[in-house]
C-alpha cells in the first residue's frame, strides 16, 4: 500500500476516535515473496508439530493417569487447544483469497466470493460462523450438534484431505 494510502487511512481512524500509528520499513536483504511464504510455511509446520507433539504425549501419558488427575488434563487440553487456536489464526493470513475477511469467516468468505445464495448454504454458514469464530449472535439450534460431528471427523481423520471428501462432504450433505 502506498504511503498516501496509509495517511488516509490513519486520518480516518484518528477521526472517528482510533489511535494510529504509519510506519515505513525497508527490507534489508532481497528476499522474494515465494521466500518469505515459505518461511512462513516452515515456522507454521513447526508450530504445528509441536502442537502435535505435545498432543501425543497427553495422549499416551492420559491411559496411565489415575482417575482423581482427570481435571489437570483437561486443563491441559484446553491450553493446547488454545494454543491451536493462537497458531490457526496466524495462518489465516492478511490478505490471503479466502480466509476471514471483516467479520466473515472462511466458509462465509468462500460463499459470497463464488455467489453462491442457496438458503441452505447461507444456514450452514451462520452455523460454521458461530463455531468458528466463537460466537452466540446468531445461533441455529443445531450449532452444538454440528459442531460435535465436525469434532469426530476431525478425530477420526486428522487429515483435513481425507476428512472433507471421504467423509465431511457426505455429512454435511446429509444436513
Amino acid at each position: 500500500m502506498p504511503i498516501a494510502g496509509a495517511e488516509w487511512i490513519k486520518t480516518e481512524i484518528i477521526a472517528i476516535g482510533g489511535q494510529a500509528m504509519v510506519m515505513v520499513a525497508e527490507a534489508l536483504d532481497s528476499v522474494t515473496r515465494q521466500e518469505i511464504v515459505d518461511l512462513f510455511r516452515v515456522a507454521r509446520g513447526q508450530d504445528f508439530q509441536a502442537i502435535y507433539e505435545q498432543a501425543h504425549t497427553m495422549l499416551v501419558g492420559s491411559r496411565s493417569r489415575a482417575p482423581n488427575e482427570s481435571r489437570a488434563l483437561m486443563q491441559s487440553v484446553r491450553r493446547l487447544r488454545e494454543r491451536f487456536r493462537e497458531v490457526e489464526a496466524i495462518d489465516d493470513m492478511f490478505g490471503a483469497e479466502f480466509g476471514h475477511h471483516g467479520s466473515s469467516c472462511t466458509f462465509e468468505t468462500i460463499a459470497q466470493r463464488f455467489g453462491v445464495s442457496d438458503p441452505t448454504v447461507a444456514w450452514l454458514g451462520r452455523i460454521v460462523h458461530d463455531l468458528d469464530l466463537k460466537e452466540e449472535a446468531d445461533s441455529a439450534p443445531e450449532k452444538a450438534a454440528v459442531g460435535r460431528m465436525m469434532e469426530g471427523l476431525g478425530r477420526m481423520y486428522p487429515d483435513d484431505q481425507r476428512t472433507l471428501p471421504g467423509r465431511g462432504q457426505p455429512a454435511l450433505a446429509e444436513l
